[in-house]
């Protein structure tokens, strides 16, 4: 089947069926999200915060599930990884290299207690 061909299958398709009958978990989810949404809204949280709260929470379980490898983290979110050290930068973020342990910790929080002599 030709290029147009398929894509016009996918758009019929497309218009049929919802990505909500593919995947009802994706439903699910996005009935929790609108949820969220709503008690951000009743508590006065605006849309600047509420989307910087929502990036900086996204990346840094992104980090966590890929063990704080950036390079890992930015190829699963589809951003440059040049893109990612920015964003982490912005938020005050840093993955802990080496570790195995997968710990994100903000910028400027030691590795471990520093002990005084």
């Amino acid at each position: 089947m030709c290029y147009s061909a398929r894509k016009a299958v996918f758009y019929i398709w497309r218009d049929v069926i919802g990505a909500s009958d593919l995947c009802p978990a994706g439903e699910q989810l996005r009935n929790r999200l609108e949820m969220i949404i709503a008690e951000m809204l009743e508590m006065g949280i605006r849309l600047p915060l509420a989307r910087k709260d929502f990036e900086k929470a996204y990346l840094r379980l992104a980090l966590e599930k890929n063990h704080g490898h950036r390079l890992a983290t930015a190829r699963s979110l589809g951003i440059h990884r040049n893109t990612l050290k920015n964003k982490l930068v912005k938020h005050r973020l840093s993955a802990i290299s080496g570790n195995g342990k997968g710990r994100v910790r903000r910028a400027g929080e030691a590795d471990s207690p520093r002990r005084k002599n």
